[in-house]
């Protein structure tokens, strides 16, 4: 069934996606549309998460975060739609890093651990950056549960030639890249299993998070930064790299994952419209 509907449907998403962004837009306002006032998609989850995260807020302020982040989620619904068929020149208009960064921290010749969250854009940085630095680019992806459309996203994801890696084959990779200069990008605030992660307050709740990314950056002892980003007008997103550990041995597990998870809860606190407020994330509870 899978591929019968990917045979059907993938045509017409690709046709789509060859519309300019302009067009794209105005679907995603009409998209913003139905989601959050017609359907009203995950709107007692979103509220639930927003409530929660932020109980200094009056109900006011809750429900203008929550419009403002549906007006997002249908624009990054429409981005992560033309990443089928955007162009180089594109995708380097859209995304912007500092050139200091770019000049300063690969002059070491260093490979590097990139830990991002859900916020922003987080599909078009790693296109990006396998065009801006020389390192090459390692995305770290968790496999989606339809195969063909899995597939798919790994060919979008690689084809400005990022190197990609299953989160189960991720430590075997790094391995076999060790002798290239590599830039390790990995989306890490995602709801993991509650035995044996990591538990700490955050937004106001317990939350769990996983303990890998800490592990892998001491096993191969590359420095740490995380990707702040922001979104300076519509389409257009700026990644600021912030240096989370230099020397990951020098510190534990705890202390790398409590400096990361800080940066991500200042960006969301900054602009909480640019989370993923619709996710499940607070589904396992503090025992």
């Amino acid at each position: 069934m899978q591929k019968v509907w990917f045979a059907l449907y993938f045509p017409l998403l690709k046709l789509l996606s060859l519309l300019p962004m302009r067009v794209l837009y105005i679907l995603s306002d009409i998209l913003y549309f139905f989601l959050f006032k017609i359907f009203k998609y995950r709107k007692k989850v979103v509220l639930d998460n927003l409530n929660n995260s932020f109980p200094e807020k009056n109900q006011t302020e809750i429900n203008e975060i929550c419009r403002k982040y549906y007006s997002h989620l249908s624009d990054i619904i429409v981005e992560s739609l033309k990443t089928f068929s955007i162009s180089k020149k594109e995708i380097l208009e859209r995304v912007y890093f500092p050139n200091d960064f770019i000049e300063k921290d690969f002059g070491s010749l260093r490979s590097v651990f990139f830990l991002l969250g859900h916020s922003g854009n987080w599909e078009w940085p790693g296109l990006a950056s396998s065009l801006r630095f020389d390192a090459k680019t390692h995305i770290v992806y968790h496999s989606l549960s339809n195969e063909p459309f899995d597939i798919l996203m790994q060919e979008t994801r690689s084809k400005f030639g990022a190197l990609l890696s299953n989160m189960n084959q991720v430590g075997r990779n790094m391995i076999l890249f060790k002798k290239d200069i590599t830039l390790t990008c990995l989306v890490a605030d995602q709801s993991p299993n509650p035995n044996g992660a990591y538990w700490t307050d955050f937004l106001n709740q317990k939350t769990a998070f996983f303990r890998g990314p800490a592990k892998l950056s001491q096993k191969f002892s590359y420095p740490l930064y995380y990707f702040s980003c922001s979104k300076p007008s519509r389409g257009k997103y700026d990644f600021e790299p912030k240096l989370i550990v230099k020397n990951p041995l020098e510190v534990t597990e705890d202390e790398i994952l409590e400096l990361y998870i800080r940066c991500l809860e200042k960006d969301i606190q900054e602009n909480p419209h640019l989370w993923l407020w619709s996710h499940k994330r607070w589904k396992h509870k503090y025992q």
